[in-house]
């Protein structure tokens, strides 16, 4: 018999997932925000209480709706049932699974390194895992791995301490970036061509930054503990590089 799948949250990842699993699953989906259409082939849009009783229950909402999503999901969630969670931060997420979700179900959180733009670039297909209360967390690594993802088994600490820097830090700079890109705009076309390799460098991580939500960008450092304290950092060697170069 063919497992059922529920997905909570239809956001852009939401709907990749659907994409990508729903040849190994029935897919049942539910958004609180969103009316669901044409979800096509193999997935159904279905109620809460029918989407947090499958056999595998993935959340994909934002970091700062998961904690209530939880608490309204979580008697629906049956014995024996695997839930995951995909948010860009991890001690939060498991702390909240951990405690509000009930004992006879299993947990994993889970991190893809990859969204709806990057997909397909097959390099990118990374999906960090941690384990939380799991009997056999191989089996989830073969099956991606099938899939065509490398995974990477972490703690939620040791993720969110790498996150601050590979992810949040780069957030930070392509936010930064992205206020002072659109005066470039106004650059004649002489000017475009003095233009050197690293400022269109530059420039990708401001686009690549500015493509994420706003609300993401506050979440991912909101919930890192490890986020403010790297960009604290960065911005102390920032201000310590302009005072010797302008005192000297």
């Amino acid at each position: 018999m063919t497992k059922s799948l529920g997905i909570i949250g239809c956001g852009r990842m939401g709907k990749l997932l659907a994409e990508l699993l729903r040849d190994d699953f029935m897919v049942k989906v539910y958004d609180s925000a969103v009316k669901i259409q044409g979800c096509g082939r193999r997935v159904v849009s279905s109620p809460l209480s029918v989407a947090a009783s499958c056999d595998i229950v993935v959340f994909c909402v934002p970091i700062r709706a998961l904690s209530a999503t939880l608490r309204r999901s979580s008697r629906h969630i049956k014995k024996g049932s695997l839930v995951a969670d995909i948010c860009s931060v991890k001690e939060y997420p498991v702390r909240l699974m951990r405690d509000i979700l009930p004992s006879h179900c299993e947990i994993i959180g889970a991190h893809p390194l990859f969204g709806p733009s990057s997909y397909g670039d097959s390099s990118a297909l990374k999906i960090v895992l941690c384990p939380v209360r799991i009997g056999n967390p191989r089996r989830i690594r073969n099956y991606l791995k099938n899939k065509g993802f490398q995974t990477i088994v972490s703690t939620p600490r040791r993720h969110d301490r790498v996150m601050a820097r590979v992810l949040n830090l780069p957030q930070l700079i392509g936010r930064a970036l992205a206020g002072i890109e659109p005066k470039s705009r106004n650059l004649s076309s002489s000017d475009k061509n003095m233009t050197t390799c690293n400022y269109k460098r530059l420039l990708a991580i401001a686009n690549s930054a500015a493509a994420d939500s706003r609300q993401l960008f506050a979440d991912i450092h909101k919930y890192n503990r490890f986020a403010r304290p790297m960009a604290e950092k960065f911005s102390g060697k920032i201000t310590g590089l302009l005072d010797k170069e302008y005192d000297s």
